[in-house]
């Protein structure tokens, strides 16, 4: 929102274990106009914004070049485990699978609220990222969470544009 900048800076809202980090999300129709100047100006004061599940937004899901442009300007992002996990379905996370595979998505998260409405699938998520990517992934994933909780710099590979979906499997 418009006011996140002044809300940080008089403490109104903390940053992720008070570190450089500070969790953004949209909300799930649309990517608001300004965030990308948002970002710009959290970074300029030292913050790193990290999206929250990225995959859940429908803006995003229409127009992954979205995602895409704000990683590349130092964004992170955080995908849900339930989407990697099938939770949300099929196409939830095949999506999901194309955003890790450009590279687009720094750390998985439970986003379980509680634990009586929501059920964490984290193993699921690390299970099914270490069979489609390889074992390292999974560990890099879970390092850049640990690095996070200690103001550190997190691993990141060049993101990429996300591959366009096959239609049947032929294009």
């Amino acid at each position: 929102y418009g006011d996140l900048e002044r809300d940080l800076a008089e403490q109104q809202l903390l940053s992720l274990n008070d570190t450089k980090y500070i969790l953004i999300e949209f909300p799930f129709d649309q990517v608001p106009r300004y965030a990308e100047q948002l970002f710009y100006d959290l970074q300029l004061k030292g913050y790193i914004p990290v999206i929250a599940h990225p995959e859940r937004n429908r803006e995003i899901r229409e127009n992954p070049s979205l995602l895409y442009h704000l990683v590349e300007k130092g964004a992170a992002s955080q995908m849900t485990s339930g989407s990697l996990a099938g939770t949300f379905g099929k196409q939830m996370k095949a999506f999901s699978l194309r955003l890790v595979e450009a590279n687009l998505i720094h750390f998985v998260a439970s986003d379980a609220h509680n634990v009586k409405t929501r059920n964490v699938h984290n193993q699921e998520a690390l299970y099914i990222l270490e069979k489609e990517f390889g074992s390292e992934f999974p560990y890099l994933l879970t390092e850049n969470a640990e690095l996070l909780l200690q103001n550190q710099t997190i691993y990141r590979q060049p993101p990429q544009p996300v591959k366009r979906r096959k239609l049947f499997g032929l294009f």
